[in-house]
């Protein structure tokens, strides 16, 4: 049998999962373990689940392909805890980023509405010309875009480095050997690009509000003003 791997390492601190209970550990799949035993039945099958909110229904459909030839456990118990930790934090990084988006409608609005007012004759000369007001609100959105894709780069190296320390320094402390062993993404493709949605969100927002009282206005009554 080809060696793939090997670990090596101490166990800082026990954890409830049975399978640190012992010192050395091997990983392979069902044909390897028959030729190594010499038996083509196997004990026992430790499934893990990726995502804790689907381990009921996993659990119901194993049950289902196992019948009453194999019998099926769930050990998620023993690791409640950390579970419970785990959604707690996920609960306040949802309130944290939803404050963050009011907040930052908020502020970006205020900004946009003295950056606009800054520009006023410039908006009243252009709508005297005949130029629409959906082909100035076009333009506010290119020169906005532009500023935020800078920002946006700036945003995804400074959010590499700290979202990765932020995890690790979590997962570290956890005193959860399986924990401690885990590798997180620092940027996960998915969720990387929902926040880039969602600030793209935020700046259309922000920009509709504060080109709305302006754009109202006839031209005369902005040249006057």
């Amino acid at each position: 049998v080809r060696v793939a791997g090997i670990f090596s390492g101490n166990v800082q601190a026990q954890s409830p999962m049975p399978s640190d209970a012992s010192e050395n550990l091997i990983y392979s799949g069902v044909q390897v373990v028959s030729a190594l035993t010499g038996e083509e039945r196997v004990g026992t099958i430790r499934c893990l689940s990726d995502n804790p909110q689907t381990l009921s229904a996993a659990m119901v459909q194993a049950k289902k392909i196992a019948g009453s030839k194999y019998g099926v456990t769930d050990d998620s118990a023993r690791l409640s805890g950390v579970l419970q930790s785990v959604e707690t934090v996920r609960d306040l990084v949802r309130m944290v980023l939803l404050s963050v988006c009011l907040a930052d409608v908020l502020v970006l609005g205020m900004a946009l509405v003295f950056w606009i007012r800054s520009r006023i004759h410039e908006i009243g000369t252009l709508l005297a010309l005949g130029i629409g007001k959906m082909q100035i609100i076009a333009q506010f959105a290119i020169e906005t875009g532009l500023m935020a894709v800078v920002a946006a780069l700036c945003s995804l190296g400074t959010g590499s480095l700290l979202s990765g320390y932020v995890s690790s320094l979590l997962l570290h402390d956890s005193g959860v050997a399986p924990l401690e062993s885990l590798q997180v993404e620092a940027l996960p493709p998915e969720q990387t690009l929902l926040i880039l949605l969602l600030g793209c969100a935020v700046i259309a927002v922000a920009l509709a509000v504060s080109c709305a009282a302006v754009l109202a206005k006839s031209p005369k009554s902005i040249l006057s003003s």
